[in-house]
């Protein structure tokens, strides 16, 4: 199950205290499916990422911890989330209402930036996985003159 280590957090995060929520072990963040109208950023704990499965247990997919982003991709597009959310132990997670973000934007540039970071990285793998195996490389030509043509003299 990949992970980051943790690292610290910008300083401007501490601006959004406001929309610091508590989550107790075994919290449910968010459930595949279900229209997200916020965002999270971890600040304590640890968040399990998962995909359920009706006839088996859910299968972990990654782990979010100390500073990394949750459920920004599905809030920010409108769509539901391909992964559940749960808390593996006692966890503190910024959580911003996206009819907010602009705000929060404003008091914490470094959450905006951290944003288009983690777009950044995402896009090439999204776009390269769309792209056909084998791009062909366009030939430049030059008209050619057809047979029988007949050439100018100048």
């Amino acid at each position: 199950m990949p992970t980051t280590p943790t690292r610290p957090l910008p300083e401007s995060y501490r601006h959004l205290n406001e929309f610091a929520v508590r989550y107790p072990t075994g919290s449910m963040i968010f459930e595949v499916g279900q229209t997200l109208d916020r965002f999270f950023v971890v600040l304590s704990g640890r968040v399990r990422l998962s995909t359920p499965a009706p006839d088996r247990e859910a299968t972990a997919v990654g782990e979010a911890v100390r500073g990394q982003l949750i459920g920004h991709l599905a809030a920010f597009e409108g769509r539901p989330p391909l992964v559940r959310a749960t808390t593996l132990d006692d966890a503190v997670l910024i959580a911003i209402p996206i009819d907010q973000a602009a705000a929060a934007f404003a008091v914490s540039p470094d959450l905006a930036v951290e944003i288009a970071r983690d777009l950044a990285e995402r896009v090439p793998a999204d776009v390269a996985s769309e792209l056909p195996e084998q791009v062909p490389t366009p030939i430049a030509t030059t008209p050619q003159p057809s047979e029988g043509a007949e050439q100018s003299r100048t």
